[in-house]
């Protein structure tokens, strides 16, 4: 079994509580209004330093 939680794609403190909770997988929505990245398709959504 895997233990998986729903997290904001921006920093939250569940980013750090989910590995103390023994969650290893996560599901994040990426949509680019939340994020203020580019449209998570492209590489350099994954390669950007910026929140």
């Amino acid at each position: 079994m895997k233990l998986v939680d729903f997290v904001p794609p921006t920093p939250h403190p569940l980013w750090k509580l989910c590995p103390q909770m023994g969650i290893t997988d996560v599901v994040v929505k990426v949509n680019p209004d939340l994020t203020g990245l580019a449209d998570p398709w492209r590489f350099s959504t994954f390669t950007s330093s910026k929140p």
